[in-house]
């Protein structure tokens, strides 16, 4: 057969291509990449709360030690009532994926092309899409106000995203901006029970008396804060470097070292905000709005990351669904423009995610288990390490910063310090109730009787795991953390 042979063959099958095809293969994607994902520690830090948690109270009591409201714990317990183990965490995830797919292809008011470049964007496919975390959840009750918001049920949407995390309760508040000031909605009881839902996750969140932040970010001048800030929020433009391999999660392209070039890239972000809803003036205000919200929360409360201004995309999103539908006019062409980098960006990372390992987790369980240590006393170093064999084998890791045994972490008084190296060697040399060490830090330095004896690749991550035997008596039985 001759080229024009097959350049016509092939036209022949574009065109019975449909858009549904499409999709198909975007959700084949989507699952593949959520059943093959190794969760994180921020992912089983969750899992465990729910499952160690003395119930619903005890979790709640915990949670003042999170900074998170308590909306994803619940579905997770009732997910992890079902399925007693980790795998929770995809099963969740599954659903709400699906979900999102389903109300955006059958009700948004795009083309088909257009709610493809949508669904295969960087935030809903991968960081909300993959990841097992709460902002999946405020991404689909976004889409869920979106059908319901000319009904009362759109105001219960709005409360339980207001419960979701600190930056969807952000948008909540925006939402209802929207309602009232672009649709002129409002209804004084839907008001008060999204006001009620809003205090309700802020006494959720009140930290304990005892509760250690870690942001020691914030110990730094507001000008470098305020940089890091927009360096951040340039995430909502490229959040994965297209190209660059191999591919590092929450690696951007203007970096710490560049502040000049972060500051620019993260006031475009702000400015195509404005441009990609400039139809709508007031939606334009909106959009900038959260983006100044955002960047102010990073700056003066708690460091923010891609997934937190991801928030950003989902209201620029939000506001031209609106605008669509009310007016049956065409996405503006910088909506359009930014979706497609998004998916550029989205595609690029799953594509890397499907090849390399998300988290070094399950092969170090892997390890263990083909070693026959499941059953070893083991410590870890950060304490966070020790989640993986926490959640996989079901059993507590002794935290050297503590010293004492958990599961997951209570971010209250020494669970952020960085030990001395000699004090740190002292509590591995002295005989204690640990035989086995994990850590996501080359110890080697230390005058500590350790041997290597595995190292894992840090996936898409930022660390290494290192395993060691340590060469001395283990006695003694760990006390609990309380």
């Amino acid at each position: 057969m001759g080229g024009r042979a097959i350049l016509a063959a092939a036209a022949r099958q574009a065109k019975g291509l449909r858009a549904e095809h499409g999709l198909g293969l975007l959700l084949l994607l989507q699952i593949a990449l959520i059943v093959s994902h190794s969760p994180w520690r921020d992912e089983l830090q969750a899992f465990l709360l729910v499952r160690d948690s003395p119930g619903i109270g005890g979790l709640f009591a915990n949670l003042h030690y999170e900074g998170h409201p308590g909306l994803w714990y619940l579905l997770l317990g009732v997910v992890e009532a079902v399925v007693r183990s980790p795998a929770a965490l995809k099963l969740a995830q599954i659903v709400i994926a699906l979900s999102v797919a389903a109300l955006v292809w059958r009700r948004a008011p795009f083309a088909p092309w257009v709610k493809l470049l949508i669904l295969a964007g960087y935030f809903p496919l991968f960081e909300y899409g993959v990841i097992a975390r709460s902002y999946g959840l405020g991404e689909l009750l976004l889409f869920a106000w979106l059908l319901l918001r000319r009904t009362p049920w759109g105001w219960l949407m709005l409360a339980l995203m207001a419960n979701v995390a600190v930056n969807f309760a952000f948008l909540s508040g925006v939402l209802v901006l929207a309602g009232l000031w672009i649709e002129r909605r409002w209804s004084w009881r839907g008001a008060a029970l999204w006001a009620l839902a809003g205090l309700f996750a802020v006494l959720t969140i009140i930290p304990a008396h005892d509760v250690s932040t870690g942001a020691s970010a914030l110990a730094q001048p507001l000008w470098l804060r305020t940089l890091a800030a927009l360096r951040w929020e340039s995430a909502t433009l490229y959040p994965a470097l297209v190209g660059v391999w191999p591919y590092r999660w929450q690696v951007l392209v203007s970096s710490p070292e560049a502040p000049l070039l972060a500051a620019v890239l993260g006031l475009a972000a702000g400015g195509m905000a404005i441009w990609a809803t400039g139809r709508n003036r007031r939606a334009s205000l909106l959009a900038f709005g959260l983006f100044l919200a955002m960047t102010a929360l990073s700056a003066l409360v708690y460091p923010t990351y891609p997934r937190h201004v991801g928030v950003l995309v989902l209201l620029v999103i939000a506001l031209e669904w609106m605008r669509v539908e009310d007016s049956a006019g065409p996405p503006s062409p910088a909506f359009l423009g930014w979706m497609g980098l998004s998916a550029l960006c989205g595609l690029w990372a799953a594509g890397c995610a499907l090849v390399v390992p998300f988290s070094y987790g399950r092969q170090e369980i892997d390890w263990i288990k083909a070693h026959h240590l499941e059953n070893a006393t083991w410590a870890a170093y950060p304490g966070y390490v020790g989640s993986d064999i926490s959640a996989f084998l079901d059993r507590p890791t002794y935290n050297l910063q503590k010293g004492c045994l958990d599961s997951f972490i209570r971010w209250d008084t020494h669970a952020y310090d960085d030990v001395d190296d000699d004090d740190l060697a002292d509590a591995i040399t002295q005989p204690g109730p640990f035989a086995y060490l994990a850590s996501d830090q080359d110890l080697s330095f230390l005058k500590a009787p350790l041997k290597l004896i595995g190292r894992l690749d840090r996936g898409l991550g930022d660390n290494d795991v290192f395993l060691y035997a340590v060469r001395r008596p283990s006695q003694g039985v760990a006390p609990a953390c309380r």
